[in-house]
């Protein structure tokens, strides 16, 4: 399943939640903020993908949601503009924070685990 479908169904199953729970949440613009950016990601619109993946990450603070897959899916957009604009440096510990709230959520055998460590593993290689 794509990941603009995921997202889309993310945002569905939480505007059914009871109100004690979306007044934890109230605030899901990085939600579409997110999925902007990774469009313009996968389009490689890297310099228009960066300052809303940027307001994505803002909005998933504002909303409160630290250490939670949302803030690492934040996090790993950012992450993933900057590697293709070749920030390494900066996208290095945007992918170590989100490795270190899935490692903490979703286990160290989680698939997405060994997804940021991969990237990382690739941001080591171009920095020698």
């Amino acid at each position: 399943m794509c990941i603009k479908l995921r997202i889309l169904l993310f945002a569905a199953l939480l505007a059914m939640f009871p109100p004690a729970y979306s007044a934890q949440t109230t605030d899901s613009d990085w939600i579409a903020l997110n999925t902007e950016a990774q469009s313009l990601y996968e389009a490689e619109q890297y310099k228009r993908a960066l300052p809303v993946a940027l307001a994505a990450l803002a909005a998933a603070e504002k909303a409160n949601l630290p250490d939670s897959i949302e803030m690492a899916s934040c996090l790993t957009t950012l992450a993933d503009v900057h590697f293709a604009m070749e920030n390494y440096d900066t996208a290095e510990p945007l992918y170590r924070k989100a490795l270190d709230i899935l490692e903490k959520t979703l286990g160290p055998d989680d698939v997405g685990v060994s997804k940021k460590l991969s990237n990382l593993g690739v941001i080591y290689y171009h920095k020698g």
